[in-house]
């Protein structure tokens, strides 16, 4: 995709090269592709903004409170939460959807409900299995 735009080129780091005859070393393609990510980020958050607001805690101390104004708002924030390491994500073992690592013990794998479903699993292939065997 970095290939295929004539205007972007990685020149943040090194002089300015255009990527038409160029073949960079692996590094560079490294820090062009987090400088993509870096700009996608940031023109996302300028079409869906996000609301700052300050609100009074019950010990009347101000607090800064970002609002996103829509979904898409929220989901590049948390995706720019997760690449600065303001949060912690991690996939869940059996189902492979993402979870938030605040609040969870470190080794933390699968979700309460997918680790339910894998130890029932094993349960009734266990029985299956002596069942079998009783009946040969």
């Amino acid at each position: 995709r970095l290939g295929k735009d004539p205007t972007y080129g990685p020149d943040f780091v090194r002089p300015p090269y255009k990527l038409f005859g160029y073949l960079p070393e692996k590094l560079d393609m490294k820090e062009a592709a987090l400088r993509y990510i870096q700009e996608t980020i940031s023109k996302k958050l300028a079409v869906f903004p996000l609301r700052f607001v300050f609100r009074m805690d019950d010990d009347g101390k101000f607090r800064k409170i970002i609002e996103p104004t829509s979904l898409l708002s929220a989901m590049w924030y948390q995706f720019y939460l997760a690449l600065t390491g303001e949060i912690r994500l991690r996939r869940c073992s059996i189902c492979g959807r993402w979870e938030n690592m605040e609040g969870h013990r470190e080794t933390w794998k699968k979700h309460a409900n997918c680790a339910n479903y894998g130890r029932v699993k094993l349960a009734r292939l266990k029985k299956k299995l002596r069942k079998r065997s009783l009946e040969d």
